[in-house]
C-alpha cells in the first residue's frame, strides 16, 4: 500500500542546498516567509499530518484538494473581505452551503442540478476533450486510493479530484501539438506536489523529467512522488542522470543544467511570483535547450504584482519578448478548468511556444 512517509534527514539535505543562495534566482515577493512558514509546519507537524489537517499550503501547490465546500467558504469569507458581500450576503451564503454540500444528490443549483452532477460533469468534459483530441484517456488522471488526497469522487472504481482533472486538460493542451512519445525530458520550474508529473509520467513512461523548485516544496514533491511511484524516483543529490526516472533540483541548480534529447519546458503559475527580471534569467537559460516551453500564466493584468508586493508582473508581451527571438508561438488559449476558467487575476493562458529552426 501506497503511504506518504516523512524523512526528515532528506528535508534538511533539501534545506542545506536550498540555502546555498544563487544571486542570479532570488526569492521574490513574500515567497520567503511561505517558504518558512511551510518549511516549519513540516517540521513540527509533519507531512501525513498537515495532509489530514488539509493545509491551505499544501493545497496551493495541489498537495492536497480542498473540498468543494471548503473553497466556496474560502471564496465566500475572501469576498466579504475585499467588500463584495456584505455581511449578511455572507452570512445566508455560508448557511446555504452547509445544505448544498449536505445534500448532494438533491437538485438544489440553478438548472435542477445536484452538487454530485458536477462532479461528474467535471470527469466527462475531460473524458470529452481527451477522446476529441485523441489522447490517453482521463482514466490516466485518476489518483491513488491508498493515500490522503483530501476531497475527491468516484467514477466507476476509479478515484479523481478536481485538480488532476485540470492537470490533464493542461496536458491536452500540449499534446494538440506534441506527440509526447517523441519528448525524451520535461523540465519543470515549479513543481508543486508533483502531480503533472505522475499525470505524464503514467501515460509516457520513457520520458526523464527533472523537477527544479525551493526547498519545502521540492520536498513535498520527493514524498508524493516517492508515494506513488517509488521505482521511478532518482534519489536527490545524485550528479548524473538516470533515464526515464524522476530527478529532483533546487531552483538555482537550474543555471548549470544540460539536459539531454527533445525537451519539453513545464511551466504552470511560477513566473506571476517573480520580479520581471528573475523570470528573464530563467527564460534565458530554458530557451537554450528547450524544444518546447509551455507556460500557464495570468498575462493580462497586474493584480499578481499588487497581491505580491511586486515591483513587476511579466504580461503577455513579456514573454514574448524573452521568447520571440528563438521560440514561435503554436497554440495560446484561456486556461480552462473542467467546469470554468480560473478566476484569480482576471483570467489564465495557457501559451506553448516551438522552437524555430
Amino acid at each position: 500500500m501506497a503511504q506518504i512517509v516523512d524523512d526528515f534527514v532528506l528535508l534538511e539535505k533539501i534545506m542545506e542546498e536550498f540555502r546555498n543562495e544563487n544571486s542570479r534566482f532570488p526569492i521574490d515577493g513574500p515567497t520567503a516567509k511561505i517558504l518558512e512558514d511551510l518549511y516549519l509546519d513540516l517540521n513540527v507537524k509533519g507531512l501525513p499530518k498537515m495532509i489530514a489537517e488539509q493545509s491551505r499550503q499544501l493545497n496551493n501547490i495541489s498537495g492536497i484538494s480542498y473540498s468543494p465546500q471548503q473553497q466556496m467558504n474560502y471564496n465566500i469569507n475572501k469576498y466579504s473581505e475585499d467588500g463584495l458581500l456584505s455581511e449578511k450576503e455572507k452570512a445566508v451564503m455560508l448557511e446555504a452551503s452547509k445544505i448544498i454540500f449536505k445534500k448532494p444528490d438533491l437538485p438544489l443549483l440553478p438548472y435542477e442540478i445536484a452538487f454530485n452532477d458536477l462532479d461528474q460533469t467535471s470527469y466527462l468534459i475531460s473524458e470529452l476533450i481527451g477522446m476529441n483530441y485523441k489522447i490517453p484517456h482521463v482514466s490516466n488522471a485518476s489518483i491513488s486510493d491508498d493515500l490522503n488526497n483530501g476531497y475527491s469522487f468516484f467514477v466507476g472504481p476509479e478515484k479523481y479530484n478536481y485538480s488532476q482533472l485540470h492537470f490533464y486538460l493542461r496536458y491536452a493542451f500540449c499534446a494538440k501539438k506534441i506527440d509526447f512519445d517523441k519528448i525524451d525530458t520535461i523540465v519543470e520550474i515549479g513543481s508543486g506536489s508533483g502531480r503533472a508529473v505522475e499525470l505524464i509520467k503514467r501515460m509516457h513512461p520513457h520520458i526523464t523529467f527533472h523537477l527544479f523548485d525551493l526547498g519545502p516544496q521540492l520536498y513535498v514533491a520527493n514524498r508524493y512522488l516517492n508515494a506513488v511511484m517509488p521505482d521511478d524516483c532518482a534519489e536527490f543529490g545524485i550528479s548524473h542522470e538516470t533515464k526515464k526516472k524522476i530527478h529532483f533540483h533546487c531552483h538555482h541548480e537550474i543555471e548549470d543544467f544540460k539536459p539531454s534529447g527533445k525537451v519539453l519546458n513545464w511551466n504552470t503559475l511560477v513566473f506571476c511570483i517573480l520580479e520581471k527580471s528573475t523570470a528573464k534569467t530563467y527564460f534565458d537559460i530554458l530557451k537554450s535547450f528547450s524544444d518546447w516551453i509551455y507556460i500557464s500564466e495570468p498575462m493580462t493584468t497586474n493584480l499578481a504584482s499588487k497581491v505580491y508586493n511586486m515591483n513587476s508582473q511579466i504580461l503577455q508581451k513579456d514573454y514574448e519578448e524573452f521568447l520571440c527571438s528563438t521560440h514561435e508561438l503554436i497554440s495560446q488559449q484561456v486556461d480552462r478548468k473542467p467546469l470554468g476558467n480560473i478566476k484569480m487575476w482576471d483570467g489564465v493562458n495557457q501559451m506553448l511556444w516551438f522552437k524555430d529552426g
